[in-house]
């Protein structure tokens, strides 16, 4: 093969070499079955255990913030990771927003301060909320009377507004009704000590718990406290959450009330009072609520007026132990700047992200990178509109709002451009304004926790802004559909080597980057997507009989994706639930398809290079090794253990099994038997 055929730039040389590092030195399995092992085969001897290539780009991202964040203002806007010159501006506004950031930073690594203060400020905390709620720490009979309504909801305003949530999930949240609008969501909020509500099923998980909430009241009860006394109320406060967690329901339908309506139904608690004080200065009483899960709530308040004063009262002091218990150290032996510094980073990813994000990306995502994946995801959509129109299951209607739907998305790449605008300094600096970052950790935590939560309830009387990456962080490796926003997020920190970068031939970053962004696409038709509009509201998106047909089409996923099997300790195997997953095996079927397709459309135009020593593949098979090479990863049987019956993705090893299986081109590239793929939808 000629020189000039090859791409030798240092991203292909990168690319090339880390793909050659991980595929099997031998040809020893066959692609059609194990295409897993054939790609993968050396990860773990390169990345050692439970880990992947996303991890690794992600563990790389955290380095450059590392780099950034010990460096003052100047290095740390010449600071590149790529060879680009940055297009961020640099003003006094953005060395102030870079001087806050650090000191946030610095007030984290400040491990000596930290430990000086030990448990004090977290029991300051603590004390102000027994004085809002006091209690008699002997009495384990007295319940919640309506004289106590008052100020228990006064407690629980005090939690949510440092963002903990008590007895339900409160959000600023866009109306699943209409898409015009956010309103106050009410939803059921994770249990404070396990997921799963089964584990209390057992004595030996009951006590556990029971032992750890009365260890927590030893360690923080604001005031006197016995063994006797805080095992008692551990024990009770372990039967109060498993009684909560019996109630809780299966996500379902959502349904519309006002806050003053939120008075009938948490009488207790009165949340109608809570959501008042959340929102902004005279935001009407009037004003919609969203609820999900109305028959929890229904019993929540009757299970919460149930118990001891005691109990409820210790049952808020651990959630927000569990919350805050990070931002103090009480014991400093063992903890170094070289152990400490990766968690504030993540602090600060927290805090000022959009800050921390400018810096990020002013470091490692060109305009050019932005301009290249923007094209690529609209691109995709105009592909995934073309497949649309082939699927002979779906009726006309269904097809027409689909495309609809396609043509309404949002491509959000790389970072946001409003609310705030990442290239503007003056525009963070708005943003985090009352934000008051000092010497002290716990404080700035503290002092972040309640903007986070008063920006995002200030959202309520301000317009709906799809553009925004919310729940996001621009250095995450990640990606992410939105459906209430009907929008694609394309992070910075996903956009980079060995999978991504401009420089690559279309079948890498098509096959790497592209299938990613296609599988984004289809989340918005997926088994969940598919139940909101065009239009982003709750409701179908399909007719009925194109529902049924899609059911009936899906049904195969969820039958292939249960055979599948996984590691577990001492030598046995689980089995993926193959409904749980169905919606990310679907997403990836799809976006794999239409990646392959829209790649194969550019080659009429524009042949890719070869990558050297791994001319001995073919470009469409290079194609689908760097769709693997995104999912190679090392769990250990205990990992698969504790993450596979929850996690709603398959095993990555199964990803690339599943996205083989399920694709003709891959087939067709590896000259495999059967060339109909296993399960088709879209």
């Amino acid at each position: 093969m000629a020189t000039n055929s090859l791409c030798l730039t240092p991203g292909c040389l990168e690319a090339a070499s880390n793909l050659i590092w991980q595929i099997a030195p031998n040809k020893q399995y066959d692609p059609c079955t194990q295409f897993d092992k054939m790609v993968c085969s050396r990860f773990r001897d390169q990345h050692g255990d439970n880990t992947g290539t996303i991890d690794a780009v992600k563990d790389r991202n955290l380095r450059i913030l590392h780099s950034i964040l010990e460096s003052d203002y100047k290095t740390a806007t010449e600071y590149v990771s790529v060879p680009w010159n940055s297009t961020f501006p640099t003003n006094s506004i953005d060395e102030s927003n870079f001087n806050t950031l650090r000191r946030d930073y610095q007030a984290c690594m400040d491990i000596e301060n930290i430990a000086k203060e030990g448990s004090k400020p977290l029991l300051s905390l603590l004390t102000e909320l027994n004085s809002i709620f006091p209690v008699i720490v002997g009495d384990v009979k007295t319940t919640i009377s309506e004289k106590d309504y008052d100020s228990f909801s006064n407690a629980i305003f005090y939690l949510e507004e440092l963002g903990i949530n008590t007895f339900a999930m409160i959000t600023s949240f866009n109306n699943v009704f209409t898409s015009k609008i956010k309103s106050v969501t009410i939803e059921q909020t994770p249990l404070a000590h396990q997921k799963n509500v089964s584990v209390y099923t057992s004595p030996e998980g009951l006590k556990f718990f029971a032992d750890d909430v009365a260890q927590t009241l030893l360690d923080f009860f604001p005031g006197n406290i016995t063994d006797k006394e805080a095992a008692a109320i551990g024990e009770g406060v372990a039967q109060f959450e498993f009684d909560i967690g019996s109630a809780f329901v299966p996500p379902q339908g959502f349904a519309n009330t006002t806050i003053d309506g939120l008075a009938k139904i948490f009488p207790a608690m009165r949340l109608d009072r809570v959501v008042s004080a959340l929102a902004p200065a005279n935001y009407p009483t009037n004003s919609p609520v969203v609820i999900s899960a109305g028959p929890f709530f229904a019993n929540l308040s009757s299970i919460v007026v149930s118990y001891p004063k005691t109990v409820v009262q210790s049952y808020l002091i651990y959630k927000a132990v569990r919350q805050l218990n990070d931002f103090i150290i009480t014991d400093a032996s063992g903890i170094t700047p070289s152990n400490r510094w990766s968690t504030c980073i993540n602090y600060v990813g927290e805090t000022q992200k959009w800050t921390l994000g400018r810096f990020f990306a002013s470091a490692s995502f060109p305009d050019s990178t932005l301009q290249f994946a923007d094209k690529m995801a609209t691109n995709l959509r105009s592909q995934f509109k073309e497949r649309i129109a082939t699927l002979d299951w779906m009726s006309a209607e269904s097809k027409a709002r689909a495309v609809k739907k396609v043509e309404g998305m949002v491509q959000n790449i790389g970072y946001p451009i409003r609310s705030p605008n990442t290239k503007e300094p003056s525009s963070i600096a708005d943003y985090y304004k009352g934000l008051n970052i000092t010497s002290s950790h716990f404080s700035n935590a503290v002092a972040a926790r309640r903007h986070k939560v008063a920006t995002a309830f200030s959202g309520l009387t301000k317009p709906i802004d799809r553009t925004n990456f919310d729940h996001s962080m621009v250095w995450d490796a990640n990606a992410a559909y939105v459906p209430y926003d009907n929008s694609i997020n394309m992070l910075a920190g996903i956009q980079q080597l060995p999978f991504f970068s401009e420089e690559l031939p279309g079948y890498a970053t098509f096959g790497g980057l592209g299938s990613v962004v296609g599988h984004e696409i289809l989340h918005g038709f997926d088994s969940k997507g598919r139940d909101w509009t065009e239009n982003m509201q709750l409701g179908s998106l399909l007719d009925n009989a194109t529902m049924t047909a899609f059911d009936k089409k899906s049904q195969c996923f969820v039958d292939q994706y249960s055979k599948y099997e996984y590691d577990l300790p001492g030598g046995k195997k689980g089995n993926t639930d193959g409904a749980l997953t169905l919606a990310e095996n679907l997403s990836d079927a799809g976006g794999l398809r239409i990646a392959y397709d829209a790649w194969k459309k550019t080659q009429a135009t524009s042949k890719d290079k070869s990558l050297p020593g791994l001319e001995g593949f073919t470009h469409d098979q290079l194609f689908f090794m760097f769709y693997a090479n995104a999912w190679c990863s090392s769990p250990t049987p205990e990992t698969n253990q504790e993450d596979r019956p929850v996690d709603d993705h398959a095993a990555n090893a199964q990803r690339i099994i599943g996205g083989a299986a399920n694709s003709r081109g891959f087939r067709e590239a590896f000259n495999c038997k059967v060339k109909e793929p296993e399960c088709e939808l879209f």
